[in-house]
């Protein structure tokens, strides 16, 4: 007689391991528990220690919170082994191994069996992701954090296999039900089930937070927080529209990341904070995002990065004065590679890492490069002009082609020059796109660069470019951030009405609202990343009114208005 479900014996597995298989890493985390019913034992974690001559990729790093030295001074894969199979011995002849995705966990463990014991692993395997699969077909993600969100029991952000064993057993708990509703009782029922079924879907995908509560959001501008089953605060976001915003993540069908529905697959609640204007929005929800560090909140986090200045020698301090007075910045890596240059290091030896070059042509690269922009002592000066020079070229180059194209349109299309084709508007368009430059650049641009090509000089010497160009537009947002820092803002909202935002010393207040957000005090001489961050937003958001023809004035500091046309030549330049 097959077992029931109810009372089946079940060892719950985990594993967290460097690569994607044993041929492909090592095993570094590892979990498991005994269950029966509704009962499981307390849950055995351990680390693994990374075999010799092993490192830990940095993506696993950020992943799980573990590092190398945490892992230095773990139990060997043999001794991991033994433990687990001391336990293997008190499940008793009937037990399953339960996992999700447990083809992943069988190849870990059926690896160790293979090294250390017996040769094969003992227990059949059970996959909580193939019954989600057949269970909740409507899910639009079904891996472990989405599925678990999704019941009821969210995970924390690192991935560790303790609390991914305790998730499995949730799911476990969750699911039961179910299989009992469609008349499976035991494990040959459900074996037999899942041999003969397969996942179909209504067409309708399935969410915690129903479609009535988002029908029902406010239609006006504010920020809106998404919890999880637990209230904690998932994704921070702001809107023109709460109703329209919220509604439009539901709505998706092409585009959508895998993350997104990951996320929404544990939303259970969603709170509202109307606002009177979107630049307001997205005030609040910058300082929101640095206040609480949502899991799904990447690109306003702080997470880790910091201010800086720099001499005109390039050297970094992490305060202004009067030696470092360029700045703020927040990318090092570029001060860095120019800084090292300028004191002789080579090239390739700075890039070699992440790019496989000649040093022969990392020199010449870098000799071109010099020669090309005039370049003598690589100051801070120096590289500046050569980014603004990169940047007005690629503006004209844009232009050209857009004029080009235009022209095509025209030859093409009798009578629709007038509409599609200005020079003058090319080269503004092209220029609009030059601004937002350093938002389209990968984070590291050696990230970005095709390593299965040729390189040669001419290409070393564009990349050297680039990072010139980066360089450049952090300078000049600096200086704008510094200036914005204690200023006066004036703009039209929708239906006419007027609003006015004062800065001081970092710290917002918008006139006729509640909003206040503390920033810099007016004397101090730090600019820390909230605030640079809060700024960097205020520009964007001023950006957007600029662009949507909106009547707007800005009072800086030193004394100095700027309207409408002298607003969009500077947006252009940040």
């Amino acid at each position: 007689m097959s077992t029931p479900l109810a009372t089946l014996p079940l060892l719950l597995l985990d594993c967290q391991s460097s690569g994607a298989s044993p041929r492909h890493g090592a095993l570094i985390d590892l979990a498991w528990c005994l269950a029966c019913g509704s009962q499981r034992s307390e849950i055995t974690s351990t680390l693994v220690a990374l075999p010799e001559s092993t490192s830990l990729p940095k993506r696993v790093e950020l992943m799980t919170g573990l590092s190398a030295e945490a892992l230095a001074e773990a139990p060997t894969a043999a001794e991991v082994w033994a433990s687990l199979a001391a336990q293997l011995q008190s499940a008793g002849p009937q037990a399953v191994a339960l996992a999700h995705y447990s083809r992943f966990e069988a190849a870990w463990l059926s690896d160790l069996a293979a090294r250390f014991g017996d040769g094969e692993f003992p227990l059949p395997w059970l996959c909580t992701h193939e019954l989600a699969k057949r269970l909740v077909p409507d899910l639009p993600r079904r891996g472990l954090r989405a599925l678990a969100g999704y019941l009821g029991h969210p995970l924390p952000a690192a991935k560790r296999s303790a609390e991914h064993v305790e998730a499995t057993w949730q799911i476990w708990l969750a699911l039961l039900p179910r299989l009992v509703e469609i008349e499976l009782h035991t494990l040959e029922d459900l074996r037999v089930w899942l041999a003969g079924s397969k996942a179909v879907s209504s067409g309708k995908r399935d969410f915690p937070f129903s479609r009535e509560r988002r029908l029902s959001l406010p239609k006006g501008p504010g920020v809106y927080k998404m919890r999880d089953a637990k209230g904690r605060i998932v994704y921070v976001g702001k809107a023109t529209s709460l109703r329209s915003r919220v509604n439009s993540y539901y709505r998706q069908r092409k585009g959508a990341t895998k993350q997104t529905f990951e996320m929404l697959a544990q939303v259970w609640d969603i709170d509202v904070e109307e606002l009177s204007s979107p630049l307001e929005a997205a005030m609040r929800e910058h300082d929101l995002i640095k206040e609480l560090e949502p899991v799904y909140n990447v690109a306003l986090r702080a997470g880790g990065r910091e201010t800086f200045y720099v001499s005109p020698q390039l050297e970094a301090s992490s305060s202004r004065d009067a030696e470092h007075g360029l700045g703020p910045l927040t990318d090092r890596g570029v001060v860095e590679l120019f800084a090292q240059l300028r004191a002789g290091a080579e090239v390739q030896s700075l890039l070699s890492e992440k790019l496989t070059l000649e040093e022969e042509v990392a020199r010449d690269g870098l000799t071109l490069f010099l020669e090309r922009h005039e370049v003598s002592t690589l100051s801070a000066s120096e590289v500046s002009r050569v980014g603004r020079r990169v940047r007005l070229a690629r503006a004209i180059e844009e232009a050209v082609l857009a004029a080009q194209e235009a022209a095509r349109a025209e030859n093409s299309q009798p009578g629709m020059a007038e509409s599609r084709a200005n020079p003058k508007g090319c080269e503004q368009e092209a220029s609009d796109k030059t601004a937002d430059l350093e938002a389209e650049l990968e984070p590291d641009l050696l990230e970005a660069a095709e390593d299965d090509e040729v390189w040669d000089a001419e290409r070393v010497a564009r990349l050297l470019e680039g990072f010139a160009l980066r360089f450049h537009q952090q300078l000049r947002r600096g200086r704008w951030l510094r200036l914005l820092v204690d200023s006066h803002v004036w703009w039209e909202g929708e239906k006419g009405a007027q609003h006015e935002l004062e800065v001081r010393g970092g710290a917002l207040r918008i006139e006729n609202t509640s909003l206040e957000v503390e920033g810099l005090s007016v004397d101090d001489e730090a600019f820390d990343i909230i605030t640079y961050d809060r700024l960097r937003v205020l520009t964007t958001e001023l950006k957007r009114l600029h662009a949507a023809g909106r009547p707007l004035f800005v009072q800086l500091s030193t004394g100095v208005s700027l309207v409408r046309e002298q607003l969009g030549k500077l947006f252009r330049t940040l």
